[in-house]
């Protein structure tokens, strides 16, 4: 048979699947017919011939003899259509490769190895890929690969969230542009920034595109409630802050339509103490890179009794911060988180213990930085980890401030470093039992708070 007449037709066929927020992969139709400009990879060496493996006049009459149904493999050219094409890195292109270089190889053997480029592409990011072997001469050992890879066709969006229309394309299309090769980490991220918007909660999919070798993005968000609240007793308190505590707070989902969040929680003692704080916390709409910065405001204030004398004082705080998502997958969540804090604090002393003055007035601001991160093993169980550093000072504003808290002898007005780190593991045990580790600590005026808790519980 002629070689020049040999060809491998491969089609590509995707099974349909969705996802929500950890994703799955839809079909992209037939990845054909691309002909874009190309970008090639080479891998030659030396033209060599086994004597006695072929002849001219054998290569060129394609004598049919199975002795023969191979062909010398001396150079292999895989070609790329598409600029943003997911592709091969060199020094892994040469190790798949190699083994067939001046090598005998049969079209199956052609075939496998355009079956393993393709899986080496997915595990380089290749979301919809094929590489097929195209109609060619094959007696001049030269084979080329051409490497298709699935394009946008168009977003389609159906929301059913209080979230705008707007904002949720505007996001999409930061990872997902049209035209372009769709790819794995973009997609797989794209779901995950989608369903960590408050008010949100949907599946994305994947369809055949209106052309050949494209797909279409499918976003299909469900109708949730937006919000919900809390309210709880208890009497796990002491005489200190008050026995009888009570709990309440609440949430709305995206009260101005763009992704936001709003959230508030009381909480307060009564007995012979009295303890009682809140705060609210708004959460601003993601920008389209996933960063989300929030605002919370908080008070304090407290009653205690020393010696039958009265001590009675408040805080009030105010923050500002913002998150940001480093990476999402299925099995990787790792979030930074860095804020500012200012804090002003009012102690009123009874008049038996007024003698350096009725009240104490401090001022306590901070910087802070945080790694989270939080890594599932599946069957194997999952983890939860936390470093975070923090630079703060607290400034004492009149005497009383200064003899109460004793900052000219102990040199607390100095500014402090704190170093702080949790690292928590959870490992699914029999039925509904979980076994728990966790370490944390904290640093600070050269000393070390450490702590581990080892249990086993119900989940």
């Amino acid at each position: 048979m002629k070689y020049e007449n040999i060809a491998f037709l491969m089609f590509l066929m995707f099974l349909s699947t969705e996802t929500k927020a950890a994703l799955s992969f839809l079909n992209s139709g037939i990845i054909s017919n691309q002909n874009d400009k190309s970008e090639r990879y080479n891998i030659k060496k030396n033209n060599f011939l086994s004597k006695g493996e072929y002849n001219e006049t054998e290569l060129q009459t394609g004598h049919k003899n199975e002795h023969y149904e191979k062909i010398l493999l001396k150079n292999i050219e895989l070609i790329y259509f598409k600029e943003n094409s997911v592709k091969i890195r060199k020094e892994k292109f040469t190790e798949i490769v190699a083994p067939y270089i001046n090598t005998l190889v049969s079209f199956d053997e052609i075939k496998n190895l355009s079956q393993n480029l393709t899986a080496a592409l997915k595990r380089e990011g290749a979301m919809l890929v094929n590489v097929v072997v195209p109609p060619q001469d094959f007696y001049n050992g030269h084979v080329k690969f051409n490497v298709y890879q699935g394009r946008l066709d168009k977003i389609i969006l159906d929301n059913n969230s209080r979230v705008q229309n707007n904002h949720i394309i505007k996001i999409a299309e930061r990872y997902l542009k049209k035209g372009e090769v769709i790819k794995t980490k973009e997609f797989d991220r794209l779901a995950h920034i989608l369903n960590e918007l408050p008010g949100f909660e949907g599946n994305i999919t994947l369809y055949p595109g209106e052309f050949q070798g494209t797909s279409s993005v499918y976003i299909k968000s469900a109708d949730i409630i937006n919000h919900g609240g809390y309210i709880q007793f208890d009497n796990y308190g002491n005489d200190a802050i008050g026995k009888e505590r009570y709990h309440i707070g609440g949430y709305i989902y995206s009260p101005f339509k763009v992704g936001d969040k709003l959230t508030f929680n009381v909480a307060g003692s009564a007995d012979k103490g009295e303890l009682s704080n809140g705060a609210v916390q708004y959460t601003a709409t993601p920008t389209s890179y996933g960063l989300q910065p929030w605002i919370k405001a908080s008070r304090l204030d407290y009653r205690y009794f020393y010696m039958d004398s009265r001590f009675q004082g408040y805080a009030n705080s105010i923050e500002l911060g913002v998150t940001y998502p480093i990476y999402r997958s299925n099995h990787l969540y790792t979030d930074i988180v860095s804020g500012i804090e200012y804090s002003e604090m009012v102690d009123n002393y009874s008049s038996f213990f007024s003698f350096a003055g009725k009240k104490g007035r401090k001022q306590y601001n901070d910087i802070y930085i945080n790694l989270e991160s939080n890594i599932n093993f599946n069957s194997y169980g999952y983890t939860y980890f936390n470093l975070g550093a923090t630079l703060g000072k607290m400034s004492y504003k009149d005497k009383a401030s200064v003899f109460w808290n004793g900052s000219d002898i102990r040199e607390t007005d100095k500014h402090k470093v704190i170093l702080n780190y949790e690292l928590a593991y959870n490992l699914p045990l029999v039925k509904d039992y979980l076994l728990s580790v966790r370490t944390s600590g904290l640093f600070a005026n050269g000393n070390l708070d450490a702590n581990t808790e080892i249990n086993c519980r119900r989940r």
